[in-house]
């Protein structure tokens, strides 16, 4: 980074997985929102508008609640982020207000992630099912490792009942497990 850095680029420290989950999160939000009939579409938006208000509320409680930041920060900033945090208050309970009227929907970004890889690989077909694997593998994967993780660096192989050579690789921890055919699951 160092010779990087004399070469005058602008090199950013970032984990190769957190990109990618927020890539994946992205569009799983986006098919998820837009996938269903109106009524399911409109509980989505409600419920990850309510979710982004609701995070961004307890990150500045995190501050106006703290008796160091209270002591040490300038009241002029505390109020600002005390006035934001009513703000968000307002709009978590008018968009509240607003979903009582239609089906409770869970906002967690895996059930998100899940439903929206449902959706996309509803065709049946048995590669429709692996590409929905895939998306759940990625997902965790990513998120594990976004989170210092270290199960995500140990490696199994699975050999899956098919009528056409497959190998599927997952991550798991030691010790081997079986696979969902049956088999035992050897380390490479």
């Amino acid at each position: 980074m160092a010779d990087l850095a004399r070469g005058e680029l602008n090199m950013r420290p970032t984990s190769l997985f957190t990109p990618t989950r927020a890539a994946l999160l992205g569009a799983s939000q986006a098919v998820w929102v837009l996938s269903g009939n109106h009524v399911t579409r409109q509980a989505r938006a409600l419920a990850i508008a309510e979710d982004e208000r609701s995070q961004h509320r307890t990150f500045l409680r995190d501050y106006t609640n703290d008796e160091y930041a209270k002591a040490n920060f300038s009241q002029d900033f505390l109020e600002q982020m005390n006035d934001q945090t009513d703000g968000l208050t307002a709009e978590v309970t008018r968009i509240r207000e607003l979903r009582k009227s239609l089906p409770r929907i869970d906002a967690k970004a895996t059930t998100m992630m899940q439903e929206a890889a449902a959706h996309l690989t509803a065709g049946g077909s048995p590669d429709d099912h692996w590409m929905r694997f895939a998306l759940a593998y990625e997902w965790r994967v990513a998120s594990a490792a976004a989170h210092g993780r270290a199960w995500p660096g140990r490696w199994q192989y699975a050999k899956p009942r098919s009528q056409r050579p497959l190998t599927v690789s997952f991550t798991a921890s030691p010790p081997p497990l079986r696979s969902w055919s049956g088999q035992s699951v050897r380390r490479p």
